[in-house]
């Protein structure tokens, strides 16, 4: 008998990496078993695998970027979660088009268990996208806004990039609220760590990004974006930076990828143990015409980001500290409430935009537009409307961001 395990199943979308994980038995006990059969769209033709292996990742041999038609390639095949190679391949991987996987196993007499498929059900589709572009646009915007979001930031990426280019677009924005996207691969490791290493330039727009690994997208991703980043990824990022314990920066691997030493501002008088305040949210406010104000030249490219300013109050938006490793690139003018209800200049962190020093990952912590009406909360300090994108374009420069 054989069956596949329902918790390692992929989503209906994937990209050209994608895992699956078989139980395999046989009523004369497992070691009776003599070989596990996989085969992608043919259920006649089959490729023999060990019988212990009992979980694979297929990865496309061949990904031709610059056609958007479907195409066939063969599929390596890789064993275990440590992705072990087995030296197989198997044909008949579509992509940019539907699939279907079968697996059954075989035992030393050569009798076949049933044959199992995925999907399950013919009407169902797997369907394995082909990334056409070297920059991936993640809209990890959790709400009902998301759309909103993407149509703010996608066109400031694709207008940055070289003419006739555009990113290749990843909807992790459904569902909304905290659970995890069931659009993610169930395994982190390894289908999610190769999936990202796919591209070049990764462009992350997301609503949280410093919340518990077991809810949210990106603290599941910067686990895995290792081998991203060895083979000389780029990481840039907008989202309003939330607060977050102490207890959640030790777990939470985003934490420690962004560029910021410290979300939850300590240092501050009214928050420190002991205190009226010890613990709490502060309430923050960039009031109206606020400035945000540029602090370094942007590495690479000898020019400090454009100052800005509040259109309208802004709350629920949370500067943080950088480290020594990090590049302040932008500075908000906070008020605050203290703990006695009064209102006074933020004595704390105030960065709202930074890039690393080795140039891989940059941070932009301000809300750039109003989700729920797509208005623009930022403009250029006399009235630029266009400085608020001329920032993110400057820092997708810093990060080598390819434009021509």
């Amino acid at each position: 008998t054989l069956r596949l395990v329902e918790r390692e199943l992929p989503p209906d979308t994937t990209f050209p990496v994608v895992s699956f994980a078989w139980e395999a038995d046989d009523p004369e006990g497992a070691e009776s078993l003599d070989r596990v059969e996989i085969s992608l769209n043919d259920s006649t033709s089959f490729t023999p695998l060990a019988p212990e292996i009992d979980f694979v990742t297929f990865v496309a041999s061949e990904i031709d970027r610059s056609s958007a038609a479907t195409a066939t390639t063969t599929a390596e095949v890789y064993a275990g979660e440590s992705f072990q190679n087995t030296g197989k391949t198997v044909p008949g991987l579509r992509l940019n088009g539907d699939n279907t996987l079968y697996v059954r196993s075989v035992d030393q007499t050569d009798t076949t268990s049933t044959l199992v498929r995925y999907p399950s059900r013919p009407q169902d589709a797997w369907y394995v996208r082909k990334p056409q572009s070297r920059v991936l646009f993640v809209n990890d915007f959790r709400t009902s806004t998301a759309s909103n979001m993407q149509a703010y930031h996608l066109p400031i990426l694709n207008d940055y990039l070289p003419a006739n280019s555009r990113a290749d677009v990843w909807d992790l924005s459904y569902p909304t609220g905290d659970t995890r996207s069931a659009l993610l691969p169930s395994a982190a490791e390894p289908t999610l760590r190769r999936t990202l290493a796919l591209w070049d330039y990764i462009y992350w727009m997301t609503k949280d990004a410093t919340s518990t690994i077991g809810e949210k997208n990106l603290p599941l991703a910067a686990g895995v974006m290792d081998l991203f980043f060895e083979q000389g990824g780029r990481l840039f990022v907008n989202v309003p930076a939330n607060l977050v314990t102490a207890t959640y920066e030790q777990q939470n691997p985003a934490v420690t990828l962004l560029p910021a030493a410290e979300v939850f501002p300590t240092d501050v008088d009214s928050l420190k143990p002991g205190s009226p305040g010890e613990g709490q949210r502060p309430r923050l406010t960039l009031p109206r015409d606020a400035r945000v104000e540029p602090v370094r030249t942007v590495p690479g490219v000898g020019e400090k980001l454009p100052a800005l300013q509040a259109r309208l109050p802004t709350k629920d938006v949370y500067p943080y500290k950088v480290g020594s490793n990090t590049i302040s690139l932008y500075a908000g003018n906070f008020r605050y409430e203290n703990s006695n209800g009064n209102e006074r200049p933020w004595p704390g962190p105030s960065t709202l935009a930074s890039i690393s020093q080795d140039r891989r990952v940059a941070l932009l912590a301000l809300p750039l537009i109003d989700a729920g009406f797509g208005t623009r909360n930022f403009e250029g300090v006399g009235g630029n409307e266009g400085a608020p994108k001329q920032a993110v374009r400057m820092m997708l420069r810093g990060l080598t961001f390819p434009n021509e």
